[in-house]
Formats: structure tokens, C-alpha cells, sequence
């Protein structure tokens, strides 16, 4: 596998990390006050 393949695998990951992440965020139950943004600001 070359060093091309590695950066676009990694980048992919980290993208779909990344999105996994806001997508939980999103629908975390700990919402106390503050805004909906859903960005956990109380």
C-alpha cells in the first residue's frame, strides 16, 4: 500500500470520526439550559 492510499485512508477516518462525534453530540440527553444549538454551551 503506498503513502497516498495511508493519507486518504487516515483523512477518511478522521472525517467519519469527526462526524460520528457531531452526530452523538447531537443527540446527547445531557441537554441542560442554554441554547439549542446542541454545541453544550449552559
Amino acid at each position: 500500500m503506498g503513502i497516498q492510499e495511508i493519507i486518504v485512508l487516515l483523512l477518511f477516518a478522521v472525517a467519519a470520526g469527526f462526524m460520528g462525534w457531531k452526530f452523538y453530540k447531537s443527540f446527547n440527553l445531557k441537554k441542560g439550559g442554554g441554547c439549542d444549538k446542541g454545541c453544550g454551551c449552559k
